[in-house]
């Protein structure tokens, strides 16, 4: 698997400082040291740095990530989707003693949902008002996209709905996360760690320039949705008449066992490297899929008379339709979705991984209604005028993944949709990872795709 990462820095950087030397360097006045943000480039031979400074933010750059904080995130896997949520940091300072995983003594004193936004005019990570490192200990944490009040995915901070009322919470920092029932208003929820996979725990004030550098790492699982439409068998007619046919999707509906929680807790102090640590998990996953969520080219929505279904079809819309036991042409059929930085993507289902039940397996049940529209010019009496509704099927069937869902790894799942049955097939080959991430936002990783991973109920 290739690692290409780019890191986003927690510098510890002083007013004069313009590079990444670790020579000495002038203290700010007083003998204060800030602490500073900037980006860090690990992934090539030559190592670069974009110095932090002990300024105050950019007002422009504050109230943009803040005006974004309310609108529903996709993916975050590059910097410059980053760069458009922002993100936010915790921090204790606890004097001559150590901050312990699971303590229940210390409030975020330091900082606390502190928001860190990209300034374009200076290329720096921001924050405003600047803080300076404290004598003894400081402990620090973490979360992207960054929110500012409660919302319908990030629901909670410090078990408190009321974000600013949990900054009196005595304990680890936490998220509380709800999964989305419509995949178009997904969350991709990150937390950071040091290069080991855990928090920044008793760091204390550097004597010269260096920084902590903050991994980011996807806490959920992603499940990207692709469909294809399985004839048990074809004869020459079938051929031909699937020339002026289209199987269109009307609705999909995913549900979940217990080991797939809709809401659950995430602590930003993780105890397993590299690894969320949840609490709290409640009620079941349940996705609906509707028109305005699918591809237009793979709806029945978007067919509603023969121009439509003439338009769809020169498009290539319809689910790909094979032999049973032929090559499988699988196509992505959700809505086109446009991250924070304007790449664009299928939507997905961002799930919380089994980890968080204790699961050893998760099982997810899936039913596809859709409809087989024919077009027949001769057919005028036909309403709508030369469109033949043939069809209306609804298959459902469920899919166990025995090692559950996994944390940061993406699951292509296809669905092998027949008059008959759903059938599955899970499928990673088509998910390239991403690359020339800046800062680091860890890459999804893929399952190998075998069947051993997978069990059918037809």
């Amino acid at each position: 698997m290739i690692r290409s990462w780019i890191v986003l820095g927690y510098a510890l950087l002083p007013l004069a400082l313009a590079s990444c030397s670790q020579e000495s360097v002038s203290d700010d006045v007083g003998g204060r040291r800030s602490v500073d943000f900037a980006t860090y480039l690990s992934h090539s031979t030559t190592m670069e740095a974009t110095a932090g400074t002990s300024r105050s933010a950019v007002a422009s750059a504050v109230s943009r990530a803040s005006t974004r904080a309310t609108t529903p995130y996709y993916n975050i896997e590059t910097v410059n989707d980053l760069m458009q949520t922002g993100f936010g940091v915790t921090a204790y300072a606890t004097g001559e003693k150590d901050y312990t995983v699971g303590q229940t003594d210390y409030i975020p004193n330091f900082m606390y949902n502190q928001l860190v936004s990209y300034n374009t005019a200076s290329k720096t990570w921001d924050y405003s008002p600047t803080v300076y490192w404290p004598e003894g200990k400081t402990s620090f944490f973490a979360y992207a996209p960054y929110q500012q009040d409660a919302s319908e995915r990030l629901t909670a901070m410090n078990g408190s709905t009321s974000f600013s009322g949990g900054n009196s919470y005595q304990g680890d920092p936490t998220v509380t996360y709800s999964v989305a029932e419509d995949p178009t208003k997904s969350v991709d929820l990150l937390w950071a760690t040091n290069t080991e996979g855990l928090p920044w725990l008793n760091q204390t004030k550097p004597a010269v320039s260096s920084r902590l550098t903050f991994y980011f790492r996807h806490a959920l699982a992603k499940v990207n949705l692709q469909a294809e439409y399985v004839v048990e068998k074809g004869t020459e007619e079938d051929t031909q008449t699937s020339a002026n046919t289209l199987v269109l999707i009307d609705s999909i509906y995913v549900e979940g066992d217990g080991s797939l929680p809709s809401t659950v807790t995430l602590s930003l102090a993780n105890t397993t490297a590299s690894t969320p640590l949840w609490s709290q998990p409640s009620g079941k996953v349940k996705v609906v899929i509707g028109s305005s969520a699918l591809n237009g080219l793979y709806a029945s929505a978007s067919v509603t008379d023969a121009d439509a279904f003439k338009k769809v079809k020169e498009g290539g819309g319809g689910l790909p339709m094979i032999l049973n036991g032929s090559t499988d042409k699988a196509t992505d059929i959700l809505l086109p979705m446009t991250s924070p930085a304007g790449n664009a993507t299928p939507a997905a289902l961002m799930l919380i991984p089994s980890s968080a039940t204790s699961a050893t397996a998760t099982t997810m049940r899936v039913t596809v209604v859709y409809t087989i529209v024919s077009y027949d010019k001769d057919l005028i009496y036909n309403n709508p005028q030369y469109l033949a509704f043939t069809r209306h099927q609804r298959v459902s069937g469920s899919c166990t993944f025995s090692g559950g869902l996994v944390a940061g790894r993406v699951y292509n799942v296809r669905l092998k949709v027949g008059l008959h049955a759903l059938r599955f097939q899970v499928d990673a080959d088509n998910w390239q990872e991403p690359v020339g991430f800046s800062p680091a936002v860890y890459p999804w990783t893929t399952g190998d795709g075998s069947s051993k991973d997978l069990t059918i109920d037809k």
